[in-house]
């Protein structure tokens, strides 16, 4: 279980670095192996685990979600970025229709 939450730390920062260089394309096929990941670890058996191991697991999951968190408002200012683009487009599309330019 260790080192399925481990993978799932490491895919969440790979997420985080395409986020990070605009590479939506790349982490969305990362995102869905994270996906696979997070699967894979709510179907293991937890209770098999010692303290010890369990604290790291629980460790290492905290440390994907807040990479995941980073990426989603990565993810939003730039969604945001694209719809205000979007309207500055559709506005310019507008007045030249209407001054029929």
């Amino acid at each position: 279980m260790i080192d399925l939450a481990q993978e799932l730390l490491s895919l969440s920062q790979k997420m985080l670095s395409c986020a990070e260089n605009k590479e939506w394309q790349a982490l969305e096929t990362i995102q869905a192996k994270r996906l696979l990941s997070v699967q894979k670890l709510e179907a293991e058996e937890s209770k098999n685990l010692t303290k010890a191991e369990s604290e790291i697991v629980s460790r290492l999951l905290h440390e994907s979600r807040a990479l995941e968190k980073q990426c989603e408002q990565l993810a939003a200012i730039q969604r945001k970025s694209f719809i205000t683009e979007h309207s500055k487009i559709s506005k310019g599309k507008a007045m030249k229709k209407a001054y029929g330019a």
